[in-house]
């Protein structure tokens, strides 16, 4: 069994719920604590952050690893309600199968996507197998008992995805419905090409940044109507990226865009 010390550098500590949540609806007072009430779990739940964590972790990835135990923390938090905390001490509690099978239910009313819940039993998932992997004789169950945890969180991300479908299908339908039409992508076309040689003519006599915005505005906008890209792709293109471009089995080139 791993040691379950305190991490060795701060950096590695789970981070600080910013505070800007509070305005959520989803973390309204009280708010939900940072904290379990047994030491036991708490530290396993620090030890399944540092596991959830790569060699030389950069800041997105201790930003994953704390929504991972965030998640886990969550689940714990909805199956030891009622519970007093000597009952606590181990995993005993997650036994009720029947609170088990409620929690997505319970998580809807908090305005939670389907896709968000279908993240939330896979990170609880997750914590269980570490706890089944690495801390299995503090758990108080056996490997038996904790499979069939597993399976019925398992059950219930597989229950989640008609849902999970069906959100984005709606999600689909409302990005199709804010799409410009094509009157309006052929007026900005027939705008471009009568604006841009100006706007490139008044660069070469007197540059400012302002001009150099309209021009890459147009230029991105030009390139996205033509081709079915995202604007941003044309922002954040470099002569680096073009240099590495790529031929792909039909000809085509490809060209490699970080939109980050």
């Amino acid at each position: 069994m791993p040691a379950l010390s305190a991490p060795k550098t701060p950096r590695l500590e789970p981070p600080t719920p910013h505070s800007s949540s509070a305005g959520s609806s989803r973390e309204n007072s009280p708010r939900t604590p940072t904290e379990f009430p047994s030491p036991i779990i708490n530290r396993v739940l620090r030890d399944f952050y540092e596991f959830s964590l790569p060699s030389n972790p950069s800041d997105k990835d201790m930003e994953n690893a704390q929504q991972r135990r965030s998640h886990a923390l969550r689940f714990l938090q909805h199956m030891a309600a009622g519970f007093s905390d000597q009952q606590l001490k181990n995993l005993k509690f997650l036994e009720d199968f029947l609170r088990l099978r409620q929690w997505p239910a319970d998580l809807a009313p908090k305005e939670y996507a389907p896709t968000s819940i279908k993240v939330m039993l896979l990170n609880a998932s997750a914590f269980v197998n570490h706890f089944k992997a690495f801390h299995l004789e503090i758990s108080g169950l056996s490997s038996n008992k904790l499979e069939r945890i597993l399976l019925q969180l398992r059950r219930l991300s597989r229950d989640n995805t008609r849902a999970v479908l069906s959100h984005r299908q709606r999600a689909k339908r409302k990005k199709s419905d804010s799409l410009r039409t094509s009157t309006d992508l052929q007026s900005f076309i027939r705008k471009a090409e009568r604006n841009l040689p100006r706007v490139m003519d008044d660069i070469r006599t007197k540059p400012t940044s302002k001009l150099y915005r309209i021009a890459q505005g147009y230029v991105a906008g030009f390139l996205a109507v033509i081709t079915g890209h995202r604007p941003i792709v044309f922002c954040n293109i470099t002569k680096a990226d073009l240099l590495e471009a790529e031929k792909d089995p039909l000809g085509r080139t490809l060209v490699w865009v970080s939109t980050g």
